[in-house]
């Protein structure tokens, strides 16, 4: 089996891990995404991440904003290798192992963990999600939500997605900048 460890750089999560095996994971704010990231510089599906011996497949869906690897923009697939930086919307993943595998292996090198260093596992992420112990909810901007795996008996119904919203278009500056205050007033802006 294919694993590959994503580690989390910036906000609440930092420093969390997750695991990447062969079998892909959609990223984006939908509700079926198997990371889900609640930002609106995140399209609903964003992008896919699939694990590989050479490193992670990640495939932009033709997002809003894009999926950049060491900040330049992607289209379609490209190879995330080990020491390289995924960023998506507000969110920065670096892919852990050596930059530099030597080139008689084909394999990128995971750090072995600890006891205190454990790999991101469904369950660890299922309590990310948990309330915090004071029995509030957690008010991150990133939940990980863990599908449940559906046998290969079962028939899967196919959903159509809605398509995305279209951008609204203006004619000139003066009527867009109108448009961000009235939609700052209407959230209760002064």
């Amino acid at each position: 089996m294919v694993l590959q460890i994503l580690e989390i750089q910036n906000g609440r999560f930092k420093g969390r891990r997750i695991k990447v095996t062969e079998k892909e994971l959609i990223v984006g704010r939908d509700e079926q995404c198997k990371i889900r990231i609640a930002s609106e510089e995140v399209s609903r599906q964003h992008c896919t991440l699939a694990g590989t011996a050479q490193g992670v497949i990640v495939c932009d869906l033709d997002s809003s904003n894009g999926t950049f690897i060491n900040g330049r923009p992607i289209k379609g697939k490209a190879l995330l290798r080990a020491g390289a930086v995924l960023t998506i919307g507000p969110m920065t993943l670096q892919l852990q192992g050596d930059p530099e595998p030597p080139r008689a292996s084909p394999s990128v090198n995971v750090p072995k963990t600890s006891s205190q260093d454990i790999s991101v596992l469904e369950d660890d992420i299922a309590s990310w999600l948990s309330p915090t112990e004071s029995g509030e909810p957690s008010t991150s901007d990133t939940t990980i939500i863990d599908l449940p795996v559906r046998s290969s008996s079962m028939e899967i119904p196919v959903v159509p997605s809605e398509p995305p919203p279209r951008k609204k278009s203006f004619a000139s500056v003066a009527e867009e900048a109108a448009d961000i205050i009235e939609r700052w007033r209407a959230q209760g802006g002064e």
